[in-house]
């Protein structure tokens, strides 16, 4: 049952690291489109850092409720090795 609960659990962290990953990217060709259209000369470096931080930002908001299922889950799978090892 433990293992079930883990593999549950490393699930949803992959989903959430992959949702994040994808929207930081997403937002990084944005920057980096805006930034080729109006010719403002910003460095890529730059344009990433900036991409990365207002990802970080929008994932907190937008993937509330992925992460309140990993909160959940990592719950279930600390009751559950607290109670294995009482018995």
């Amino acid at each position: 049952m433990t293992r079930i609960a883990r593999s549950k659990l490393v699930r949803l962290m992959v989903y959430y690291t992959a949702a994040r990953l994808a929207l930081i990217a997403g937002l990084a060709v944005i920057v980096m489109g805006i930034n080729a259209v109006f010719d403002l000369e910003i460095p890529g470096a730059l344009s990433l850092f900036g991409a990365l931080l207002l990802g970080f930002a929008i994932s907190a908001i937008a993937f509330r409720s992925l992460r309140r299922r990993i909160n959940d889950e990592v719950m279930v799978v600390d009751e559950r090795r607290r109670a294995s090892r009482t018995a």
